[in-house]
């Protein structure tokens, strides 16, 4: 017995992300130059309380 598959199916239209522009003095590249700075710095620990002590 043949196996027919009837299925209709759309594949999505890729999209790739945005170009960046990491000339000198652009906004990308200034971002840029401040992630190591902003990843050094610890990460926020929140309060740990139970029974409201």
């Amino acid at each position: 017995m043949e196996h027919l598959v009837d299925v209709v199916t759309e594949v999505p239209v890729p999209a790739n992300e945005l170009a960046r522009e990491y000339a000198p003095g652009s906004a990308d590249r200034h971002q840029l130059e401040r992630e190591p700075t902003r990843l050094d710095k610890p990460p926020a620990v929140p309060a740990s309380t139970i029974g409201g002590e």
